[in-house]
């Protein structure tokens, strides 16, 4: 890390450990509030409550202020035996559960007598809330570790709630460009994109570099041992949440406790268990070898009892999988020059002395029906051999099947510490770090394919009670997320790493497109490059304070954001021909060089959030809590350190003539993200068994960097490609003759508008969303409730983005507007 941000960083937190100075975050633990009643209903002051952890035994206490209020919070989720103490009462002891970042409203009603007597209560979770109007459901840590899981991905369990769905297989992760969206876990919660939702671990958001779920290559999140539980925010949740506008996934990992704890796994698939798959069956193939193997374990427990504690989980993945392929190639009779028409009828074969181009032959003299240039013949090599039959009724191309193995190894890791120095000081810290590797054959079997992913983390939270009436936690965390891809680390075909194939020195074989056959997507880095690193330093604190009936939370947010961008794309060119005649004879369409790699740089994208808040929930009546919030949050203009910022003014202006945008945007368009957010919690029968819920608010969708970077980096004047069109299809006298691919093409950079430019609308206007919910619950029995509800959101000035290559600047749209 910088050494000017961890001073910074650790400046703040020193602040927020002397002072309950607001500067926001998520507290992660849950939070207990209520009344303490005599028979009567009349409130009892200076009533003692204390909460004790039944694992760690680490006790939270409090007490009542002159409403009879308490509040505990920051508790970690998990078994507690509260007891309420009072003078000239009876002690009561109450066994509950609590889960992560719920608000647990608990009013107890106390009995005569005197305190030295005990009554001892045993009562279930609550299956309807009464504290917020926050619609929400919480994955506990045995539904986790327990429910059979493909891949063992814990995030994969937040599709279990409602309004939440997997979107994940939009694109496969060969897909060229595909890691640009992520490869983690892609979730629709309550209807909105994936990226707008906020995925946190203890408290620290880790979001990967395209803002979306974390994961690895797989799409999955390793590490199920080690997450106590988590819960998922889907409408309306309080304004102590921001850097979101969907929803919230929100998880606390385990601690240790005072009994020394562990496991050991590991869980097997094999293909010897599977039927062979549809393609296999259909091409002939055998079944593809299929191997996966996950194992690791688990283990916590005191280092001081009752004082210190420390927790550690490992799991690691290796699989090898065949994946089929099927790629379309040349038939025997095309490599020939035989090409049939589009009936299956052969062609006229040429006369025997028919005189072909310089360098181009009839390969079968009577027969042939179009001359092969050799140097195309050579390329043949990159298209394998014909194996699962002809395609007609043309015959021209075939199939070509194969099974190439999918290897993943992956290792995660993650450890946890909590610290006990008094009653009124704790501490934890955490950190994790997990990368995973995909490599696989291209779809025509000449090169490997690789992406790797990574991401670590760690935070450290400190909470402090100041007074029964106030307590502050600051957290620091530090996210790191990389991805790159598509790499070509090895050649399956020794020719994709002969030189002597490539466009110009020390290149090799650029991409092909043929009409009818699948693409040869180039040999070694020949594949769309883009290498992702996103940090992101992160500082929260939180203070919660009582003032009589009202529960008081404050705090704000500084977070930094530093996301990089190398893409040199395709960095061995790409050809295209128009026709399999075209392709045999050497007579290309199009050809586009390979970038100047010397003039591609490191895209390096600066910005930061800075966020405060209030949020009062405030108990009117025994039977009705208002939730009063607002949060204001704005993010400063994104920027490049190094200037490499060019954007087109407006959208018609004239790419030869300039001037261009060194900025993104003209203005912040998030001065004014103010954020009210509002609800109720009703139980109109005053007897705690149903709820009456509702609420609506105000949400903002920043502008980060993950947005603007892309198209930033691809296109000019940080990445111009030197392009040439064939003789054939052009009047320019500098195009390419027959013959000339791939080593004599006239490549030369193309004029300004004839390239690829950015355009960002520097009128950018506030995204917001407005989420609202209406909902009624019913306990039915001790366990089991039903909800009945209504969630909305409704998206105002959402970003699109719109490639148009065909619109020249004289005839471009003047209204059109987006990032």
């Amino acid at each position: 890390m910088n050494p000017k941000i961890i001073k910074m960083m650790l400046g703040l937190l020193l602040l927020g450990l002397v002072i309950p100075a607001p500067l926001k975050a998520q507290v992660s633990g849950a939070m207990v509030t209520g009344t303490v009643t005599d028979p009567s209903g009349g409130v009892i002051a200076g009533a003692q409550v204390a909460a004790k952890n039944v694992a760690t035994s680490l006790v939270s206490s409090t007490t009542t202020n002159s409403d009879g209020f308490y509040n505990l919070p920051n508790l970690l989720p998990g078994d507690y035996q509260f007891a309420v103490t009072a003078s000239g009462f009876t002690t009561k002891v109450l066994s509950i559960t609590l889960t992560v970042g719920a608000k647990r409203a608990l009013d107890v009603s106390m009995v005569v007598g005197p305190s030295q007597q005990t009554v001892q209560v045993t009562e279930q979770a609550p299956t309807i809330q009464l504290a917020s109007s926050t619609i929400s459901g919480v994955v506990e840590g045995s539904e986790v570790r327990e429910l059979p899981l493909n891949g063992r991905d814990w995030a994969s369990l937040a599709t279990l709630q409602p309004g939440v769905v997997s979107v994940r297989t939009h694109e496969s992760v060969t897909q060229v460009g595909s890691h640009a969206r992520g490869l983690g876990m892609q979730l629709s919660i309550g209807g909105n994109r994936p990226q707008q939702n906020t995925y946190r671990l203890n408290g620290i958001i880790i979001n990967d570099y395209s803002n979306a779920g974390p994961g690895s290559v797989l799409g999955q999140n390793l590490g199920v041992d080690a997450i106590q539980e988590f819960s998922v925010l889907t409408s309306n949740y309080t304004s102590e949440y921001g850097f979101t506008s969907g929803g919230v996934v929100n998880a606390i990992s385990r601690s240790g406790t005072n009994q020394f704890h562990g496991s050991a796994y590991e869980f097997l698939r094999n293909s010897a268990l599977d039927a062979a798959d549809f393609f296999e069956n259909a091409n002939g193939l055998p079944k593809a070898a299929f191997r996966r193997n996950q194992f690791g374990g688990s283990a916590g427990g005191p280092i001081w009892k009752d004082k210190v504690f420390i927790f550690g989980d490992y799991e690691g993945l290796r699989q090898s999988k065949g994946i089929t392929h099927v790629a379309n190639v040349p038939s025997p009779n095309a490599r020939n020059g035989i090409l049939d028409d589009a009936n299956g009828n052969p062609l006229p074969a040429l006369p025997s002395n028919f005189a072909c181009p310089p360098g181009s032959t009839l390969p079968v003299p009577g027969q042939s029906n179009t001359c092969v240039d050799g140097t195309i013949a050579k390329f043949f090599t990159f298209y394998p051999a014909f194996n699962a039959g002809l395609i007609g009724p043309s015959n021209n191309t075939g199939r070509y099947a194969f099974s190439g193995a999918q290897v993943v190894p992956e290792n995660y890791y993650t450890t946890r510490a909590d610290v006990k120095f008094s009653d009124q000081d704790t501490l934890n810290g955490s950190w994790y770090y997990d990368r995973s590797t995909f490599t696989q054959p291209d779809g025509t079997n000449q090169v490997l394919d690789q992406f790797v992913v990574g991401r670590q983390g760690f935070s450290v939270e400190e909470t402090h009670v100041f007074s029964p009436g106030l307590a502050n936690a600051i957290r620091f965390g530090y996210n790191s997320s990389y991805a790159d891809g598509q790499l070509t680390p090895a050649a399956i075909n020794a020719a994709a790493k002969d030189p002597s194939f490539g466009i110009s020195q020390n290149l090799f074989a650029p991409r092909i497109n043929v009409p009818g056959l699948t693409p040869f997507r180039g040999g070694l880095n020949g594949q769309s490059v883009q290498n992702y690193l996103l940090q992101t330093y992160q500082v929260y604190d939180d203070a919660v304070r009582n003032i009589g009936k009202h529960n008081v939370k404050f705090g704000g947010t500084v977070i930094l954001y530093h996301l990089n961008l190398f893409a040199p794309f395709i960095e061995d060119g790409t050809a295209s021909f128009a026709s399999m005649s075209d392709f045999l004879n050497n007579v290309a369409h199009n050809v586009t060089g390979p970038p100047d790699l010397a003039a591609v740089k490191t895209h390096h994208n600066h910005t930061s959030v800075i966020a405060g808040y209030v949020q009062d929930d405030w108990k009117v009546r025994s039977s009705l809590t208002l939730n009063l919030g607002l949060r204001y949050e704005i993010e400063t203009i994104p920027t490049e350190t190094n200037g490499l910022v060019a954007n087109m003014p407006t959208i018609t202006t004239d790419p030869n003539l300039g001037p261009f945008n060194k900025f993104y945007f003209s203005h912040n368009p998030t001065n004014k993200n103010f954020e009210p957010r509002i609800g109720f919690a009703w139980d109109p029968f005053h007897n705690g068994k149903t709820a009456v819920r509702g609420g609506a608010g105000l949400f903002d969708s920043l502008p980060l960097p993950y947005e603007l970077v892309i198209n930033n980096a691809q296109t000019s004047p940080f990445h111009v490609n030197a392009i040439v069109t064939g003789c054939a299809f052009t009047s320019n006298p500098t195009c390419a003759p027959q013959g000339s691919f791939p080593h004599a093409l006239p490549l030369t950079n193309p004029p300004a508008s004839a390239q690829t430019w950015n355009y960002v609308d520097t009128n950018i206007k506030r995204n917001y969303i407005y989420q609202y919910n209406l909902s009624v619950q019913r306990q039915l029995t001790g366990s089991l409730s039903l909800t009945v509800a209504y969630t909305g959101s409704r998206g105002i000035h959402n970003p699109f983005q719109l490639d148009d290559r065909t619109r020249s600047a004289a005839d471009a749209c003047p209204g059109l507007a987006g990032p």
